[in-house]
């Protein structure tokens, strides 16, 4: 929400039940779930169907988390990027 990185010790938190979105702490996902439940259910389908996908041609579980986070991560890191991605429509 805040995008701020987590404590010094501590590593980002993700949402449980979708597993999608970073908070740097457990007040920041509380303040942000009135906005994040409205696509929390499909975010969980889509990320149902793609792990469902990823398992059936041998991927682990783990790899799935950690590649999508990777993805994450390199858009944010591109500036502007990110940015520009939540513009569109």
């Amino acid at each position: 929400m805040c995008e701020s990185p987590p404590a010094p010790g501590d590593k980002l938190r993700y949402y449980g039940r979708c597993a999608a979105v970073p908070y740097c702490s457990k007040h920041c996902a509380e303040a942000d779930w009135p906005a994040h439940r409205l696509e929390c259910g499909s975010i969980c389908r889509a990320r149902g169907e793609a792990l469902a996908d990823h398992e059936v041609r041998g991927g682990r579980k783990q790899d799935f988390n950690q590649m999508n986070r990777n993805v994450v991560s390199w858009f944010k890191a591109v500036p502007g990027l990110f940015n520009e991605i939540q513009l569109l429509p």
